[in-house]
């Protein structure tokens, strides 16, 4: 007992500096002392208890959008409120088909199936085509799969070599990155890459800026047959990466550490869209599913495709009120929402003069490239 008496005077000897209403000098009772001590532990262990609790308090929770199938005319102001602008831009070397593009400010940059990389300078309206070679040589890109940008440079992933090229803005060689890993698309965000693999599943990945990878999640258990429109990885107008697997209905959001769930879409269906491969087997079990997702501060866009396995539709979410809408959407200043990329308040689509009429654009020039933005109301 002694011992004990000992230590804790000089434990409270130690805390009379900090706690200057707590005097050993005043405290001449074992009662006083006892109450001494535990008000200090108190003191010590009340700013954790709270940290605590806002921890747990600011944890997101998933939001569950329930769309109804509908074939009526989706009515919304903040619709109405979208800015649209086209650039139909002509290029001296025809376009192949787009398999990858990214757009950063007034530039956007083309991957075709030809495997040509493109720069298209819209405000300067000039093309212009990267001179890197195919080949197996260490500089010479093998095959191209995707490409994503950011403010500086491009970065092309060669599927074959599973590394990624990072170019200047004017397409010249600046660095490789080894990643020794694969995936079919991916985007450039702070401190690194998101990607999507698709090997026997489908896996979100984290890349550092180095190329090593960091963290890595399942999200479909099932590799997609048939890639199906729209881009898996999204970023939202709150600056955040969103990432949804092929033919699935939930929407996960990167918070700079892990994954965590979003945004579920249900359909009323009981049956999952990422359980499946391919379109064809959802339309054959009459199950509707996600195509694409725009996120913004108050609203939730997405488009589906319906039961039918043919027909898309829309569903407009709103936060504030939690109430959807579905149905089709009316062209915006005579143009169709088919976006695919979102950065942000802003998204795109970017296509060729034969696949202008989808978006109710008329007599574009066949050797013009088109680039659609729809900028999101605040």
């Amino acid at each position: 007992m002694k011992y004990m008496n000992t230590t804790n005077r000089r434990f409270l000897n130690l805390s009379a500096g900090a706690y200057p209403l707590i005097s050993w000098k005043d405290s001449n009772s074992y009662k006083f002392r006892r109450f001494s001590g535990s008000f200090l532990v108190l003191l010590l262990v009340i700013p954790f208890l709270f940290s605590s609790c806002n921890s747990r308090n600011t944890k997101e929770e998933m939001q569950r959008i329930t769309v109804k199938s509908s074939s009526d005319r989706i009515v919304s102001e903040w619709l109405d409120s979208i800015k649209v602008d086209v650039w139909a831009i002509h290029t001296d070397v025809p376009v192949a088909p787009i398999q990858s593009m990214d757009v950063i400010g007034n530039k956007c940059f083309v991957l075709d199936v030809f495997k040509r990389i493109f720069l298209i300078d819209i405000e300067k309206r000039l093309v212009l085509k990267s001179d890197i070679t195919l080949g197996n040589a260490r500089n010479e890109m093998s095959s191209p799969i995707c490409l994503t940008a950011d403010e500086e440079h491009v970065y092309v992933y060669d599927g074959m070599k599973e590394c990624i090229f990072v170019l200047s803005y004017d397409l010249k060689l600046c660095q490789i990155v080894n990643t020794g890993c694969f995936f079919s698309t991916f985007r450039k965000i702070d401190n690194g890459f998101a990607c999507l693999s698709m090997g026997s599943e489908q896996n979100f990945l984290f890349l550092r800026d180095d190329g090593v990878l960091v963290y890595s999640k399942q999200l479909s258990d099932k590799y997609p047959d048939e890639i199906q429109d729209g881009n898996p990885i999204q970023i939202g107008m709150d600056g955040n990466p969103y990432v949804k697997a092929y033919y699935s209905d939930t929407v996960f959001k990167w918070n700079g550490q892990e994954l965590v769930e979003s945004v579920q879409f249900d359909y009323g269906m009981g049956e999952p869209g990422g359980d499946y491969q391919k379109g064809s087997q959802l339309a054959h079990s009459g199950i509707a599913y996600t195509e694409s997702y725009f996120l913004t501060n108050t609203h939730v866009l997405s488009s589906f495709v319906e039961t039918d396995g043919r027909t898309i539709h829309y569903n407009l979410y709103d936060k504030e009120n939690g109430v959807s809408c579905s149905g089709k959407m009316a062209p915006i200043d005579n143009v169709y929402f088919r976006a695919t990329l979102q950065h942000g308040k802003e998204a795109y689509a970017v296509v060729l003069a034969d696949e202008a009429c989808v978006y109710g654009l008329k007599d574009i020039d066949m050797n013009n490239i088109v680039i659609i933005r729809y900028t999101f109301p605040s």
